[in-house]
C-alpha cells in the first residue's frame, strides 16, 4: 500500500467513526461520554401539582392545605347588632402521601373576606373542631376588623409565635384558652367549622345602621406545616427521564450497564434509590446522594446500576423509587431546593 492510499484509508476510517458517534451507539465494554446536566427541583421530584392538599408557605416550605367545602355569602346591612354571615366547613380530607410519618406543626386558619361597605366591619367568629361526641368538641373565639371597601381581606388565625404559613393582611393570635384546637393533629384530622358574625365596630346598641345593604363573602382554608425527624422520610416513585436522563437517546447494546453521575444536592435529605419497572428493568443506586442545604449544597459521585431483563431491544426508560431520609431533626421540603445531576458516562458491561 502506498502512502497516498494509506492516508486515504485513515481519512475514511476517521469519518466513519465520527459518523457512528453522532448516533451514540453504546458498544460493550466501552465508557461512553454523556456529559448531560439536569436540574430537578423538589416540586418536580414530588410532583406537587399532582399531590392533593399541598401548598407552600412564604419561605417555599411545603405545607398541608385543606380548603373549605364552599364559600359563604350573605347580603346584610351593618348595624350594632351582630349578624351571621354563615358557617365555613373544612372537612377531613386525604393527607398528602409524603406527609405520612411526618411531624405536624401547629395549625393555622386563613380567612379571606370581603367588606364592600363604606364603613369598617367588625367580625366575630367561633372556630369549632368537631369530635365524635359533642362533649369533647373544641371551640375557640376570635375577632378582627375589616377596613371599609376592602375586598379579599386576608386574616391568619394562629397561635402566638407560630411561624406564618401564608401571607395575610392581618394576623390574629388565638386566645391561649383554646388549648390544642390549633394543634396540627386537630387541624388535619378533625372537621372544622368557622362561624362568622359581622357588625359595625364600636357602636352602642340602637345606633343607626349603615346606609345600604352589602354582600359579604368569605372563604377559608386550614394550613399545617410538617417536618421529619432524623432518619425519617418518604418515598417517591419516578423515572430516569424525569430525573433528566433519556435513555431513548442512546442505543444500549447490552442488558447491563452503569450510569455514572455527579449529583449536587441542596435538600436536607440523604437519597437512595432502587426500583423495577413492569418491563423488568431494574435500576439501583449503588451509593447514596448525600444531604445538603440551599446555603451549602453537597456533591456526591453516584453510580446507578441498570439491569434489563425485558424483551425490549432498546431500553427507553427505567423506574426508580427514591428514598428520602432526613439528615437531622426538623428537615423540611422546600420548593426552592433540589439537586443538579451531571450525567458523565454510561459504562456498558458484558453479561
Amino acid at each position: 500500500m502506498n502512502i497516498r492510499n494509506a492516508i486515504l484509508l485513515l481519512t475514511v476510517s476517521a469519518v466513519a467513526a465520527v459518523s457512528c458517534n453522532l448516533f451514540k451507539p453504546l458498544d460493550m465494554d466501552i465508557d461512553v461520554t454523556v456529559d448531560k446536566t439536569a436540574e430537578t427541583s423538589a416540586s418536580k421530584i414530588i410532583g406537587i401539582e399532582k399531590e392533593k392538599n399541598l401548598a407552600t408557605d412564604p419561605s417555599g416550605n411545603l405545607i398541608i392545605s385543606y380548603e373549605a367545602e364552599k364559600p359563604v355569602s350573605k347580603s346584610i346591612t351593618l348595624s350594632s347588632t351582630a349578624q351571621n354571615i354563615g358557617v365555613l366547613e373544612i372537612a377531613v380530607d386525604e393527607k398528602p402521601s409524603i406527609t405520612n410519618g411526618a411531624e405536624l406543626s401547629d395549625g393555622q386558619i386563613l380567612i379571606e373576606i370581603d367588606n364592600p361597605s363604606d364603613t369598617p366591619m367588625l367580625v366575630k367568629g367561633d372556630l369549632n373542631a368537631s369530635a365524635t361526641t359533642k362533649a369533647v368538641e373544641k371551640t375557640g373565639h376570635f375577632e378582627f376588623t375589616v377596613p371599609a371597601q376592602k375586598i379579599g381581606f386576608r386574616v391568619l388565625l394562629r397561635k402566638a409565635g407560630a411561624v406564618i404559613a401564608e401571607r395575610a393582611d392581618l394576623e390574629v393570635n388565638m386566645e391561649p384558652s383554646v388549648g390544642d384546637i390549633m394543634d396540627g393533629t386537630t387541624i388535619v384530622e378533625k372537621p372544622l367549622r368557622i362561624s362568622l358574625d359581622a357588625m359595625l365596630p364600636g357602636t352602642k346598641a340602637g345606633a343607626a345602621p349603615a346606609a345600604a345593604a352589602v354582600t359579604v363573602k368569605a372563604n377559608a382554608k386550614a394550613l399545617c406545616g410538617f417536618s421529619f425527624k432524623k432518619n425519617e422520610g418518604f418515598k417517591i416513585v419516578t423515572t430516569l427521564s424525569n430525573l433528566g436522563l433519556n435513555l431513548a437517546d442512546y442505543t444500549v447494546k447490552s442488558k447491563k450497564y452503569d450510569i455514572i453521575a455527579d449529583v449536587t444536592n441542596s435538600m436536607p435529605f440523604e437519597i437512595t434509590g432502587t426500583g423495577e419497572s413492569e418491563q423488568n428493568i431494574k435500576a439501583t443506586m449503588a451509593n447514596p446522594i448525600a444531604a445538603g442545604t440551599k446555603a451549602a449544597p453537597v456533591k456526591s459521585s453516584v453510580t446507578i446500576n441498570v439491569v434489563d431483563n425485558s424483551s425490549n431491544s432498546v431500553v427507553e426508560d427505567a423506574v426508580i423509587t427514591l428514598q428520602f431520609k432526613a439528615a437531622s431533626n426538623g428537615a423540611r421540603l422546600n420548593v426552592n431546593e433540589g439537586f443538579k445531576a451531571l450525567y458523565k458516562s454510561i459504562k456498558v458491561h458484558q453479561l
